[in-house]
């Protein structure tokens, strides 16, 4: 059975509860989408519970932006995988560059997090991606290995990468609607990864891209072999411009 390409909205630190619920509203009356497989909305904390049942009903799954890495204890303001999965969530983004940059989430915390989300049987994300100077340098693939090495470093039970997906996302092209990606050299990435967890792991993984994807350029990136779908951002707010990079993923299958 052929698999639509897989579209996540990241909302990161947009959207209030009210504002989210109106956008389901809006997403799941559009009666030009023909359905919701596939489809995944990651938004804030405060909003995941408010949209659920809606999301529940249309076949859109729910993940979280971030989980902590431990099940439970003292650790005011963080919020657990236990949590998420008896919560019904499915998904979680572990790794996004803006963590690993602005809060300064180490490979380290990256790993516990990434063992302890697959361990309660989340499905995870895990954000990886070069950064300008390590693009220019030539050193992107070496760099993108070191992220992905570290982050299952000491994962025995190799089963557990069935819930494991990877969203290549190079940080100098995120929120950078000037950044012009080329989309061979993101499938040229996306396909070193696919390549290098079968070597290592002999598993097959879905690769997503992300980094100022949009409905311009959608198309381009999606009818990509080993591009298997999109990690959206800023595009991911607006209803319409969403719903339009939906329809696109629709024309495309996973190979």
């Amino acid at each position: 059975m052929k698999k639509n390409k897989i579209v996540i909205a990241n909302w990161k630190m947009n959207k209030t509860v009210s504002e989210s619920q109106k956008f389901i509203s809006e997403l799941i009356n559009d009666r030009t989408l023909k359905n919701y497989k596939n489809v995944i909305i990651c938004p804030s904390f405060l909003s995941i519970m408010s949209i659920f049942t809606e999301c529940l009903k249309n076949n859109i799954k729910l993940g979280a932006q971030n989980c902590f890495y431990e099940d439970i204890g003292s650790f005011t303001g963080e919020v657990s995988p236990i949590m998420l999965k008896k919560s019904g969530i499915e998904y979680v983004i572990v790794g996004h560059s803006e963590r690993r940059i602005k809060l300064n989430e180490t490979p380290d915390i990256i790993n516990k997090k990434l063992f302890v989300a697959l361990k309660n049987k989340l499905k995870v994300i895990l954000c990886v991606g070069e950064t300008k100077t390590e693009k220019d340098c030539g050193t992107e693939k070496s760099a993108i290995l070191n992220q992905i090495n570290s982050a299952v470093c000491g994962l025995k039970e190799i089963d557990l990468l069935n819930n494991l997906m990877i969203a290549y996302e190079p940080v100098w092209a995120i929120g950078n609607t000037n950044a012009n990606v080329d989309p061979m050299y993101a499938e040229n990435m996306c396909a070193f990864i696919k390549d290098s967890i079968n070597i290592n792991f002999r598993k097959k993984i879905n690769v997503l891209y992300g980094g100022s994807l949009n409905s311009k350029n959608a198309e381009n990136f999606l009818k990509m072999e080993h591009i298997d779908g999109g990690l959206i951002g800023g595009a991911s707010l607006d209803v319409k411009e969403f719903s339009e990079i939906i329809k696109i993923s629709q024309n495309f299958y996973i190979s």
